[in-house]
């Protein structure tokens, strides 16, 4: 069976729905030709988050979903106090535990539990895209190629702990640093790593100044040095909770055409530094440096093992999906418009290769209808 059966048709009928949502939104156009939104359309949006709540969520099996699935049948106690069952060291993700021990003591099923997450992360990411894009459709072409949506459908913990973490950044760019500092720490007992969001404040700087080269400077030598850094490395997991081995981190680096297409907007910013620098846009400054900074990790990755370098970047991928298109914004509109056509076709070979030639996605992809899911749930 192909991909095409499984991806394409969910794939093309979203981004169908993204432009009609793009096209009935309110928007003015600024002097530089760039889309301002005025208002942004409801209807054609509402369709689009329940579609890719839906496919994710009624999924049978993808990546980890098959061990996720297993613990919430054999591992969650929800008989007694529910409160003590659960492990309440941060690195057993207690936060994870006891909102699944409630959804299990409330009777619903493994397959329900899975719909429940995908509810949650897809809803919440799909609202910041909405909210901070400055081109919708593209925005979420670029959340598929670049995986971060299928990613929701693997790493179930860290993907709703980013969900949170995106409404702590919402806050924090609203002046509001308590509740971001909460929401970030919400997150944590999620997933532990999640705490990596509290550097956003440190992160504000304007784009291509020093402390941007700082930040790619010291991403070349931590992965020159990997190897005698470990050490720190594996005391910061050991205080999480986490226990890995050196040769866990040591392995097979990241594949380096999922490298470059994080590199990408990065590689593309430095043709229009000059009009970044210039630019006052704090919200799009701090997007594109946590874009930098997936980008840094995963370099790093390439001298360690993908396996956790590389889900660690995952946190801030997502962000990537907005900056690049502002990066387009800064291009005069016939560049504009030859570029966008050229990262629609780079990132789209991405995809192909990604989840048709290196990994069939039907080969580790397979989903129940909505008709099968309603009759689990009426049975």
């Amino acid at each position: 069976m192909s991909a095409a059966s499984t991806l394409w048709p969910i794939f093309i009928f979203t981004l169908i729905i993204a432009a009609l949502s793009q096209h009935f939104s309110v928007y003015e156009t600024n002097e530089l030709g760039n889309r301002v939104y005025v208002k942004k359309e409801k209807f054609f949006f509402g369709i689009l988050l329940v579609s890719m709540c839906l496919f994710v969520g009624l999924r049978e099996w993808c990546n980890d979903t098959g061990t996720y699935r297993e613990g919430y049948i054999y591992f969650i106690n929800a008989t007694g106090n529910i409160f003590n069952n659960i492990k309440w060291s941060l690195g057993d993700s207690p936060g994870f535990q006891l909102v699944n021990t409630i959804l299990k003591h409330l009777g619903l099923s493994s397959q329900s539990f899975l719909m429940f997450y995908s509810i949650v992360t897809n809803s919440i990411y799909l609202w910041f895209l909405r909210k901070y894009s400055n081109d919708f459709w593209l925005t979420i072409f670029l959340f598929w190629a670049m995986g971060v949506y299928i990613f929701t459908a693997a790493a179930m913990r860290q993907c709703v702990a980013i969900a949170f973490c995106l409404i702590g950044i919402d806050k924090f760019l609203s002046e509001k640093k308590l509740p971001f500092v909460l929401w970030v720490l919400f997150a944590s007992i999620f997933h532990a790593y999640a705490f990596v969001f509290l550097v956003v404040p440190f992160l504000m700087f304007k784009p291509w100044t020093q402390k941007t080269w700082f930040l790619f400077g010291g991403a070349y030598i931590v992965g020159i040095l990997l190897e005698n850094l470990l050490g720190a490395v594996l005391s910061v997991t050991d205080m999480l909770g986490q226990d890995y081995s050196q040769s866990e981190f040591m392995g097979e680096g990241v594949n380096i055409f999922r490298l470059l297409v994080v590199w990408a907007p990065i590689i593309l910013s430095a043709f229009v530094q000059k009009f970044i620098i210039n630019s006052e846009d704090k919200v799009n400054h701090l997007f594109f440096n946590l874009s930098s900074l997936n980008a840094a990790i995963m370099f790093i990755a390439l001298f360690g093992t993908a396996n956790y370098f590389a889900r660690l970047a995952n946190y801030f991928l997502i962000f990537q999906t907005l900056s690049l298109p502002w990066m387009l914004s800064f291009f005069d509109f016939k560049n504009r418009k030859t570029l966008k056509l050229i990262v629609i076709i780079c990132y789209m070979a991405y995809l192909i290769f990604a989840h048709v030639i290196l990994t069939p996605f039907n080969s580790y992809f397979a989903k129940m209808s909505l008709f099968e899911y309603i009759k689990i749930i009426f049975d």
